[in-house]
């Protein structure tokens, strides 16, 4: 219960909204990507673009959420710091997380991109639907569930894989270099949501 409601209204929470279960507070959960200020860093994928009254913003970069396991362990690789609930895809619409960390089929693993693997940890992708037209957004009645079968989805999917390809590339890059050639570009960064501007 606490995971569902700290996930699935993180952007109230983060505004403010207090809610208490069992006594103790229900923190938010943050779903962002680290902006490096160094030139040779990667840059996060951004798109946006308004399709039938729906604002869609897609940013896709590195995961900011730290795992629980030890920072000092080298061993680990630079993906090995990276806290795999927050890898992959969150999906919002008009700020309620419909999905946080998905990854499979549904937003695009294993579709023309590889299956998603813990080389990919450091990546998150975040799409956010925003509209006055609540009925135009690609979610289910009950607000829990996407409607797979809106164009608005399919569209958007297409620029989701297309940001996905981007950061597996650097993945690929990555995995065979020292830990210290990644961590480098982020030592000065900055955690930002950036798909809303």
């Amino acid at each position: 219960m606490r995971t569902a409601i700290a996930e699935h209204f993180t952007m109230f929470l983060q505004w403010g909204l207090k809610v208490e279960l069992n006594g103790e507070p229900v923190l938010p959960v943050r779903v962002e990507v680290l902006v490096s200020e160094d030139e040779d860093s990667p840059a996060p994928y951004v798109f946006q673009k308004t399709i039938d009254d729906v604002l869609v913003s897609i940013t896709v970069g590195l995961n900011t959420s730290k795992s629980s396991g030890d920072d000092n362990e080298d061993d680990a690789g630079f993906e090995g710091d990276r806290s795999s609930s927050t890898s992959g895809w969150t999906v919002l619409c008009n700020d309620r997380a419909v999905i946080v960390g998905d990854k499979n089929r549904l937003t695009g693993w294993g579709d023309g991109i590889p299956l998603y693997h813990p080389q990919f940890s450091i990546v998150t992708g975040i799409i956010e639907f925003r509209s006055h037209r609540a009925d135009k957004l690609p979610v289910t009645t009950t607000k829990r569930a996407l409607d797979t079968s809106s164009n608005i989805w399919l569209e958007s999917l297409v620029k989701m894989k297309e940001g996905m390809r981007i950061w597996i590339s650097y993945t690929n890059q990555w995995k065979n270099h020292p830990r210290a050639d990644q961590s480098r570009y982020w030592a000065d960064a900055r955690r930002c949501r950036l798909a809303r501007s």
